[in-house]
């Protein structure tokens, strides 16, 4: 009989800071999200980000 195997997968790298503005300014640039929404997003991340 075969022991089971068990994989742990490797942990996620911790977001460095600027990154989220970063995405966010990338999706704008390539239009996947409006000038409202943009703003909408920014505003979050200045609120969590406090």
């Amino acid at each position: 009989m075969i022991a089971g195997l068990h994989f742990q997968a490797p942990p996620l790298a911790a977001p460095r800071p600027g990154q989220g503005r970063r995405v966010l300014r990338e999706r704008f640039v390539r239009g996947e999200i409006d000038d409202t929404e943009y703003r909408q997003r920014l505003e979050v991340l200045r609120t969590k980000l406090k």
